[in-house]
Order: structure tokens, then sequence, then C-alpha cells
């Protein structure tokens, strides 16, 4: 806001009267004006001033160099029985900025302005894929629901609802090569851990009720008892669980082929650069993805159920010989082969080899007392279907089948009568035998059993990413609907766990994702008078934040100008490096 000499002359007595009026900019972004203060008619002024007019503009022009200093006082009258506008303007998310500073550092911003979808389409879509991921962020809605809120958004949103629907074409069809770009932008800028890149598949559930054929979307077993569509996503992380890609897939397609496409991905991107080792759970464990491993030149270390580590199932996980003695956790490993089947790209059989490779074989007490625990609600489930044979078919899909028995019992005569439904005594007491046994099959010869158990046990970290996606960033259920729109949907929800990641890593990881979001969700800004902004949120973490982003979050008063300077400073964020932290 700037002062200036206001003059206006009276018609019906020719005098010239002078005052002193501030322009500003209001909540609507036209500029306005006010009289701070009236000085009184020409002719008077002239007995005291020899030139009035010249005397005040230097006093406005002083108080305008005064206001340019950050420490000068603001003066805001509020009329104490003035009411508040409903139609009054929103308060202004300010908490965007760090998301956006993070966003340009990884590409995203450049990647579309490098780009003609602007002159194409009559609107920036880099600003609706900004708003989108914002708002997944801070305050997940869903697409309406971003759009709707868009007057909190610290930028200008001009665009229709209709055009954030359209817009969502355009990082679907470019959503690989902007994974790519983001992780060369990481890679570059941070650096990546890939002595341990862990992989996982989970579920992500549709708010509508009925299946897309051939597409994406498509019914399965129910989640949270829920029976709606179901997609597939896969998620890539780096060793120090930074997201590296992702992937999707229909319902039906199991964790063993889910696997091949996302390596393959950040490979060819060049975030797969140098040998990498893939971390996974028992899903991925067949001959197929270690063949992919071994071909490439990379390694991996995959999960395995107890039974099938070796011809005879279990006997060298459930044998004492080997393990070292230990406080409720014991070791062992020994070297092993293992045939893969090498196929054409059309899936024809070429060749079928044997490989090396290492068997890691533990048991934990911790483990084996929450197997027992699970087994148990399982077992229980398992006598309520016995006694009650409406439940059966509930109950095998929800896990109990395998430990009941249906057979037919008959009078002492021999003859079959009728069929009873009992507990399978016996596979309860076989699943028991493997409680807190875990198998691992490795091609890393050279790390001791110790470092490749710590290793698996950080799939913890892949399990994190996946709760906070559905979780903290509410991307589930899905509430779009074509195949175009789910997959931009997926790539909003991936920027956006990757800017939260990288805000964490750079904290040190001493914040959850909850406190981010719960942080920069407080940092809105609510309209005063005028051209005034009121901050009344403030705590440690958004300090931190602040610093980290080179932006002062921690001031009471902003004016319209100030908190486009704080965005402006998004521009200038770069990611910074993981020794730094």
């Amino acid at each position: 806001m700037r002062t200036r000499l206001g003059q206006a002359k009276d018609k019906r007595t020719g005098r010239t009267y002078l005052s002193i009026v501030q322009s500003y900019r209001g909540a609507d972004g036209k500029v306005r004006s006010k009289t701070l203060e009236s000085l009184g008619s020409l002719d008077e002024l002239r007995r005291s001033h020899d030139d009035p007019v010249a005397h005040f503009r230097a006093v406005c022009e002083r108080r305008n160099a005064e206001a340019r200093d950050a420490g000068s006082p603001a003066a805001i009258e509020f009329p104490r029985l003035e009411k508040v506008d409903k139609r009054g303007p929103s308060p202004v998310s300010v908490g965007c900025a760090p998301v956006l500073s993070y966003m340009g550092a990884l590409g995203v911003t450049s990647f579309f302005k490098n780009r003609s979808f602007r002159r194409a389409l009559g609107y920036d879509p880099c600003r609706v894929l900004e708003l989108l991921v914002c708002d997944r962020v801070i305050d997940p809605h869903s697409k309406r629901g971003a759009w709707e809120s868009r007057a909190s958004f610290p930028r200008a949103c001009g665009f229709s609802l209709h055009d954030v629907y359209r817009c969502l074409d355009y990082p679907r069809a470019n959503a690989d090569a902007l994974v790519a770009r983001t992780d060369a932008e990481v890679a570059s800028g941070r650096g990546r851990d890939r002595s341990g890149s862990h992989y996982d598949v989970t579920n992500h559930c549709f708010e509508c009720d009925c299946d897309e054929p051939g597409g994406l979307r498509q019914r399965g077993c129910p989640e949270g008892h829920r029976p709606n569509p179901i997609a597939r996503v896969g998620l890539l992380l780096d060793g120090e669980g930074i997201p590296i890609g992702y992937d999707l897939f229909p319902r039906n397609t199991n964790d063993c082929p889910a696997m091949m496409p996302v390596p393959e991905k950040a490979r060819e991107g060049g975030a797969m650069g140098g040998r990498t080792v893939v971390v996974a759970d028992k899903g991925p464990d067949t001959s197929d993805n270690i063949a992919a491993r071994v071909l490439d030149g990379n390694g991996y270390v995959f999960g395995q159920s107890a039974g099938r580590c070796d011809s005879s199932p279990g006997k060298w996980v459930l044998s004492d010989d080997g393990y070292g003695t230990g406080d409720g956790f014991r070791i062992k490993s020994r070297p092993g082969d293992k045939a893969i089947t090498l196929r054409d790209r059309a899936g024809r059989v070429i060749d079928v080899q044997r490989v090396p490779v290492r068997l890691v074989a533990f048991w934990s007490a911790k483990y084996a007392r929450r197997a027992a625990a699970e087994r148990g609600r399982v077992i229980e489930k398992a006598r309520r279907m016995a006694r009650s044979r409406a439940s059966h078919e509930h109950a095998r899909a929800a896990g109990a089948g395998r430990y009941v028995r249906e057979r037919k019992a008959g009078p002492e005569t021999g003859e079959l009568a009728r069929s009873v439904v009992e507990l399978d005594e016996e596979a309860v007491a076989r699943d028991a035998e493997t409680d807190g046994y875990y198998c691992i099959v490795t091609s890393e010869e050279g790390r001791t059993a110790e470092e490749i158990v710590g290793t698996c046990r950080n799939l913890w970290r892949i399990e994190e990413s996946f709760r906070a996606v559905k979780g903290d960033l509410s991307a589930r259920p899905v509430y779009v609907s074509t195949d175009a729109h789910i997959r931009a949907h997926f790539l909003i929800c991936y920027v956006a766990l990757l800017v939260v990641r990288l805000t964490r890593a750079d904290m040190g990881w001493r914040h959850s994702a909850a406190d981010v979001r719960e942080a920069l969700g407080g940092l809105r800004l609510h309209h005063m008078r005028e051209n005034w902004w009121l901050n009344d949120y403030r705590t440690d973490l958004t300090d931190e934040i602040g610093s980290l982003c080179g932006m002062d979050l921690a001031r009471r008063v902003y004016s319209r100008g100030e908190i486009r300077k704080v965005v402006a400073q998004a521009t200038k964020f770069r990611i910074r490096r993981r020794e730094a932290v």
C-alpha cells in the first residue's frame, strides 16, 4: 500500500482541498483508495507553507519509505459493531507455498511449461496440477471439491470445473515422463540409496459399485468388507524411503507379474542407474522376477514362505542345526541354487537355467507370538464356522476355511447320512510349527546374514507409505471412473506422496505425514481489512518447514503483495543433498 496527495475542487465555492489518500488492493484484486487525513483548503495551507502541494507530497513520500520497512506498524481500524461479511474473501492457504517449492524443485512446473499445452487448451494445466496436489497434501477433497475451494489457493485459478476434468487427460498421457523427470531431479539433487529398493503392491477401492470390463477398475476380494471394485498399485521406494516409481494394475493381477514393469520403468527413466537391489516380500518371489533381476545385472532380496526353502518343505528352516544362540532371535544362512525360466518378449520359454542364490532363515520370538495371536483369531472364526454351517462360505473367504474340513458322517451302520464341519487340528498344528520362522532368498553374497535380514525388515517403510497415501492423502476411495482419469488421480497422489516424503526426509524423519499435513493445513491467512491478512497459527514445525524452504511463515500480518512474495520464493527452492540432512 502507498500514500499519495489527493486534490479535490469544490464546485460550489471553487476552493481546492488537499488530503492524504492511501491506495491498496482489495481482497477482490481491485485497486481501491481511502482518505487517511483531510488537510484543509489550499488557501488556508498557504498561510503556513510556501508550497503546500510540494510539502505534503514530500510527507507522502516519507510515509511510503517508512511503509517499505518491514518493521513499520500498520494501523487497522475495526468498528466495534461491524458484522462479519458472509461473502467476504476466503482464507488464503499459505501452507501451499512449501508444497509448491518441492513441486518446482522436482521439475513439475518446468515440465509443463516446456510444453505447448497452455496454448492449445487456453489455460495452464500445470496450475490445475498444482491445485490438485496442494489440495491432496493439505486438505484432501475430490477433484470437484478442490476446484470449489480454489479461492484459498494462493495463485490465480482461471479455469472451470470442466477444465479440471478435461485437464486430467494430459497428466495421464505424460505420467511416465513426469515421474522420470522427478526421479532425475531427486537423483541429481539429493542422491539415491540403491542398496535396498523396496517394492510392494496394495489395493485401492472405488466409490462406484460397478466394474469396468477390460479396464483398471475390477471387482475382487472385498477390502474392508466393501464389495466395491478395486485397482492395484505397485510402489517402489529407494533405501531411504523416497518414492522411485509406481504402476497400476487391474484387480486380477497378482503380485508376481505386478513387479516387473515398475523397476523396468525406473531403469528406463534413469532412476535405477547403477546396480540396484530390489527388496520385496513373499509375493514377487518368482522365477521370472529373479531372472529379470539377474539378466539386467541387479540384485534382489525376496521373502519366502518357510515351507519353500528346501525340496523337503521347511526341513532346513525348521531344523535347529546352524542357528546361532540368541535372546529371542536366531539366524542362519547357506548357499543354494534356483531354477529360472528365460523367456522371449512373446513369453515363450527359451531356456531353463539354475542360478546361485543365498538362503537366509531366522526365527524371532516376537514374530512367533504375533503369528500365534493372529492365528488364534482365525481359529475362533473357524470354530464359529464349524458350529454354524450357514457361515461356511463367509468364513472361508475370511481365511478360516483352511482350518476347517468337511466330512460325511453316518450312523453306526456305516451309511453316509449327513456332513459334518469340524476344526482341522492337523492343519492348525502344521501351521503352528512355522511360527516365528522366516526365509529370504537373495543374490547378495557379499552381505552378512544380519545385513540381509535388516534390509528385509525395512519393508515397513513401504507399508508406512501405503498408510500415508490411503489415510493422510485420502487416495481412496477413488471417485473418478475412466482409465485416463484413474491414472491421473494416482499420478497426483504419487507427486503428493513424493512431496511429503521429501519434506519429512529433509527434517530427519522426526515428524509423521499427519504432522506435516496438520502444520501446512494450519497456515491459513484470514482477511482482516482492506489489504491486510492475519496469521494466527504458528508451531515449531511450521518454523522448521519455513526455514527449510527459505520462507517467513511466522509473521502475524501480511499484505497481499507480501503473500505473493512468499509464494514466489517457491521458485528458488532446491532439493537438499542427502548427506547434508
